[in-house]
């Protein structure tokens, strides 16, 4: 089986051209990406809004204007 491969890097890359990322509940193939989103928000990275469906991260706003200003990675 295909996985996605989901990491910090990946998601603070992603996340310095689009405003959010979204991983589904319950779908195993986002497993990975849940585990991530988790672990970033422990580092304070991101900020999680958890819906009935989908957990939805932002950057956190120290990051957003950090990773904004800079441009990319």
């Amino acid at each position: 089986m295909w996985q996605r491969k989901w990491d910090e890097y990946k998601l603070l890359r992603v996340l310095s051209y689009r405003k959010f990322v979204s991983a589904n509940r319950e779908d195993p193939k986002d497993r990975q990406k849940r585990r991530c989103l988790i672990a970033a928000r422990r580092k304070g990275l991101v900020e999680l809004e958890f819906t009935p469906i989908d957990i939805v991260a932002r950057l956190s706003p120290a990051k957003r204007y950090l990773y904004r200003k800079r441009g990319s990675f």
